[in-house]
């Protein structure tokens, strides 16, 4: 509770004053009739599947957690026997537990992605990327387990300390290696050709004095419809990635209104906020993480724990990142209607915003007005009714004599 409501208080200190005043409009205003009940009933579908494989992988970590018969007594005395490789077995085996977990709820996203239309990967795609995902988190589950386990017999009750400095250049690291190491294993991705959306893009940066290098687009159009662009990265390594949907599908407006939110994140340095929330929150949920795991690892017995202290760790992180969630989609909400606002300062052209919003919400199959406890809990974005309702009002603002900064 303590580690929650200090994240609470991080997002709120990170966030406030960011955000402009978001009215909102009446959702008939965005998306309406068929395509309204198609994009209702598809995103109803993603929220129940997602929950249910949240709630499978905790009740997975749950009882990995509290168990004594597995592994067997012959099994615990070999892991035990070397503890550090011990940890990374265990950790290994934590990934691929949750990957079955998960599997066949990521299988009927899948289906129900196809079957409206919006995926467009086939079976085989699809499962390799699974595998690759599944690949990536046995390296990194495995490392944890490793590392958690000699940690937690080297530093006792000051592990929580390690743990904070451990993840922290974790976060910084594996944000800076994430688009030039994992995400090519998804995508092709290239540097954005001469085009009139680099065009837009330079201008706009010259306007905003944002510098930009790494500028690419990726083909996301192997797999889906949608409609994106994103920033991520940190230092040499920051891209801004505008997905090939994006350049086919908009018109020349609506592609400089989203390369100008971007270019606001950018300008905003809104990825490194992202991470000072990460590294300020990390040391009192890695304390909650360790107080609940010496509970459970008393609970069960297990003296000394060794490797299997692992199961109660990762049960409390996935707890504690769960919950710390709730507060960083807050932030993440304020950051991005910043962005948005920005966005409108530097194109002058709240229609194409308007028009942007509306194909958005109809090619990704969004719900405009997602419910309001959904959005408190989850929501990363403005919905799309705040969206066109912000570029509503900077459109009355400025024609009743309003300017922008």
């Amino acid at each position: 509770m303590v580690a929650v409501a200090w994240a609470g208080l991080v997002a709120w200190l990170l966030g406030r004053g960011l955000a402009p005043a978001l009215p909102s409009v009446p959702v008939s205003d965005v998306l309406s009739g068929e395509s309204l009940d198609q994009a209702r009933e598809f995103r109803g579908a993603i929220r129940v599947l997602g929950l249910l494989s949240q709630a499978a992988a905790l009740v997975a970590l749950v009882v990995l957690a509290l168990q004594r018969q597995i592994p067997s007594p012959g099994q615990i005395a070999r892991l035990s026997a070397r503890p550090v490789i011990g940890g990374a077995i265990v950790g290994a085996g934590l990934a691929l537990v949750l990957y079955l977990v998960r599997l066949p709820f990521g299988f009927l996203v899948w289906r129900v992605g196809s079957d409206y239309g919006l995926l467009t990967l086939g079976p085989g795609t699809w499962i390799l990327d699974g595998l690759k995902g599944l690949l990536i988190s046995v390296v990194v589950l495995g490392l944890a387990g490793a590392a958690g386990t000699w940690a937690w017999a080297r530093f006792g009750r000051f592990f929580w300390v390690a743990a904070s400095v451990v993840l922290g250049a974790f976060a910084v690291v594996w944000i800076w290696i994430w688009p030039v190491v994992v995400s090519p294993l998804f995508n092709r991705v290239e540097p954005l050709p001469e085009g009139p959306a680099r065009a837009s893009l330079e201008r706009i940066a010259a306007q905003a004095g944002v510098e930009v290098d790494g500028v690419f687009t990726e083909d996301a159009s192997r797999r889906t419809r949608a409609v994106n662009a994103y920033v991520h990265g940190l230092g040499p390594s920051r891209r801004v990635v505008i997905q090939d949907t994006a350049l086919d599908r908009l018109g020349p407006g609506q592609t400089e209104v989203l390369v100008a939110h971007e270019l606001a994140h950018v300008e905003y340095r809104d990825p490194e906020r992202g991470l000072l929330f990460a590294l300020l929150v990390i040391p009192p949920a890695a304390l909650a993480v360790q107080m609940l795991a010496m509970l459970l690892v008393r609970r069960r017995g297990d003296v000394p724990p060794g490797p299997l202290v692992i199961p109660p760790l990762a049960l409390g992180v996935a707890v504690a990142s769960l919950l710390i969630s709730i507060p960083g989609s807050w932030l993440s909400r304020q950051v991005e209607a910043r962005a948005d606002q920005r966005s409108l300062e530097l194109t002058l052209d709240p229609q194409s915003t308007i028009s942007l919003q509306r194909t958005l919400t109809r090619t990704n199959l969004q719900d405009p007005a997602p419910p309001p406890a959904w959005t408190a809990l989850f929501g990363t974005h403005p919905s799309a009714v705040q969206r066109v309702g912000l570029a509503r009002a900077f459109e009355a603002d400025r024609a009743g004599g309003g300017h922008a900064r």
